[in-house]
């Protein structure tokens, strides 16, 4: 097992936000915008997505998990449907497991699994 920082959840912001699901649907409807001391959703996304390229290029790996928490999960999922969005984000379940396939590094398809589903 490997660990990896970038997959550390995104921080929406350093001050205490009464009304953090309001800041948290903003930051996926602006991808640039941020809150104070927080990490904009476009930042995020990359950040959790260059995991996922980095496995890419990594000869041999025919089957990976990676885990992550829902808000940067979300977000990378989103950099492959943009379907996936605040309200994607508020119905995740817990645990919620997607599949992501890749043909010679290019996305092809994302599914959810169910957890009585094989991966």
């Amino acid at each position: 097992m490997t660990t990896d920082d970038r997959l550390q959840e995104r921080v929406l912001s350093t001050l205490d936000l009464p009304n953090w699901r309001d800041l948290l649907k903003r930051s996926f409807e602006e991808p640039d915008w941020s809150a104070e001391g927080g990490e904009s959703g476009r930042t995020a996304m990359n950040r959790g997505v260059s995991v996922l390229r980095d496995i890419l290029r990594t000869e041999g790996q025919r089957h990976i998990a990676v885990v992550t928490h829902g808000n940067l999960m979300t977000l990378m999922l989103q950099a492959f449907d943009s379907r996936f969005g605040y309200d994607r984000w508020e119905r995740l379940t817990n645990p919620d497991v997607y599949r992501l396939l890749f043909d010679q590094g290019q996305f092809q398809r994302l599914d959810r699994l169910e957890m009585t589903q094989s991966l």
